[in-house]
């Protein structure tokens, strides 16, 4: 296989599932797109190390080249991805992600909503709210930053231009990363494989080109 016709694994965001890439990977019509279902039974889990250890199996078990697309808990799981050196991985697209939680006034103010936030406005969503508080908990001293700095595997970062909470954290890795570029989609959110699919897919082709 050419490098065009490289596989594509993608991690979806939190609130999403595997389907929600589904428009991205329709304007890729040529290449071999594996969207990871993250959350089992539509359960949260309490530990990110949960979904660490899953992720981590699925790629090894890959047999070929492939680039990793991850959109916000998606992109820093992708991240995460970095450290355990797998062979096959060549490359990594990240869209709204994080890299470091510790002293993170984002983060701190989202799990201070979380702990405010009554129980059955979960459950509404079908999400337990002890699940929930336990995962973003146990983030609290994730800290890729010294990751970043020795990575060698090319990386795209992607933002939406009104993505407030995340585009400080992405011209920030910019700045770590020596083989990084860095797209910011304009008018646009956080959400962004559901709403401009077609900019996303035209990203990560223009990525598999480098």
């Amino acid at each position: 296989k050419g490098k065009f016709r490289m596989k594509i694994v993608f991690l979806h965001g939190l609130g999403q599932d595997e389907t929600s890439w589904d428009e991205v990977i329709k304007a890729l019509p040529n290449h071999d797109c594996l969207s990871v279902k993250l959350f089992e039974r539509d359960v949260f889990p309490t530990d990110f190390k949960v979904l660490e250890d899953k992720v981590l199996s699925i790629l090894e078990s890959i047999d070929e080249d492939f680039i990793l697309v991850g959109l916000s808990l998606g992109g820093m799981l992708a991240l995460d991805m970095i450290q355990f050196n797998l062979a096959n991985l060549k490359g990594i697209v990240v869209s709204g992600g994080q890299y470091k939680m510790k002293g993170n006034l984002a983060f701190y103010m989202q799990y201070l909503l979380f702990a405010c936030t009554p129980a059955r406005v979960f459950e509404k969503q079908g999400v337990d709210k002890h699940a929930m508080k336990s995962f973003y908990g146990g983030l609290s001293q994730f800290n890729l930053a010294k990751v970043l700095t020795e990575v060698e595997l090319p990386v795209q970062l992607i933002c939406g231009q009104n993505d407030k909470a995340n585009l400080p954290a992405a011209k920030a890795m910019h700045k770590l990363m020596t083989n990084s570029q860095l797209n910011i989609i304009p008018d646009s959110g956080h959400v962004l494989n559901t709403e401009c699919p077609d900019d996303f897919a035209n990203i990560i082709k223009n990525f598999l080109n480098r």
